[in-house]
């Protein structure tokens, strides 16, 4: 069965990192909401879509990564940091439980895309945690 991809992430990183004036927190927290669903039709790729979905997933992941990249210096660059300095903030202690493991969750699983080694079970759990996450949002 072919599942549809969703590319329009990456015209979203393109707009951001062609923008000349500032990004709204507003449209941060917009991007990352598009981000999330990003990944989760990944998911669905992965389990479900043909060998064919599941390579243009991959190859997707990578030039997702390769547009974060370029986004991330973008801003290491506008707030006068290194990645270094940048990476020292990025510890569980500045961050919620949840919101430190879904961090941790999208890291594995790009480098396990990238790899070629992210298993149906390791998305399962992914996508299960991912909509616990959401049911909770939705109580708040």
């Amino acid at each position: 069965m072919a599942v549809n991809i969703d590319r329009s992430i990456i015209n979203k990183i393109d707009k951001m990192i062609s923008s000349t004036g500032q990004v709204t927190p507003a449209e941060l927290q917009q991007f990352a909401v598009d981000t999330i669903g990003f990944f989760e039709n990944l998911k669905t790729v992965f389990l479900s879509g043909t060998e064919e979905d599941k390579k243009a997933a991959a190859q997707l992941c990578i030039d997702l990564q390769k547009k974060f990249e370029i986004m991330n210096n973008r801003i290491y660059k506008a707030m006068g940091i290194t990645p270094e300095q940048a990476s020292k903030f990025l510890k569980p202690a500045h961050y919620t439980k949840e919101e430190w493991q879904t961090m941790q969750n999208i890291q594995n699983n790009v480098e396990n895309i990238k790899k070629g080694t992210l298993s149906s079970e390791e998305l399962e759990r992914s996508r299960t945690h991912g909509s616990k996450r959401k049911n909770n949002q939705k109580r708040a």
